[in-house]
């Protein structure tokens, strides 16, 4: 028994009450960090089954759903950041192509002439001809997940 509880002390009924509240928060920040840690466990499940398909494709020499990769436009002549979010085999097996979005920036002109960037979301079926491999460690790849946190990265 220490000075301050013979010279203040507290109620029972309130320290009790204090106690059950401090356990109940304590219960709902465990229950949140155990939530946290599964959902980590479970985006790097799946980050290495996509990293396992995207080797299995790479032997095959085709890409699979949420790869990442460069579009090449060629009418344009540019290249594009983007995500594979389809693959068809209506041309057979060995005749795949491949439904994928990226970003690309569009002027508009307003009245008055005055002109304003708008970025466009664009999803289009390609060949496999188009697209360039962008490898899991090499320096494209990490730039690509940074950029690509706009629409691609939902699932389709």
């Amino acid at each position: 028994m220490g000075l301050w509880s013979i010279l203040a002390p507290r109620k029972k009924k309130e320290t009790d009450q204090q106690i059950m509240q401090d356990e109940a928060l304590a219960r709902k920040l465990q229950r949140e960090e155990e939530k946290k840690e599964r959902e980590r466990r479970q985006k790097e499940r799946e980050e290495k089954y996509q990293q396992n398909l995207e080797k299995e494709a790479e032997e095959k020499g085709m890409f699979v759903k949420k790869q990442f990769v460069i579009y090449h436009h060629k009418a344009s002549k540019k290249k594009y950041y983007s995500q594979v979010v389809g693959v068809h085999f209506d041309d057979g097996p060995d005749r795949p192509y491949y439904t994928i979005k990226y970003e690309r920036n569009e002027e508009i002109s307003e009245e008055g002439g005055n002109v304003r960037m708008c970025i466009e979301v664009v999803e289009k079926q390609t060949t496999p001809d188009r697209l360039i491999r962008i490898t899991r460690g090499d320096g494209r790849w990490e730039q690509m997940r940074e950029l690509c946190n706009f629409p691609l990265n939902r699932d389709n």
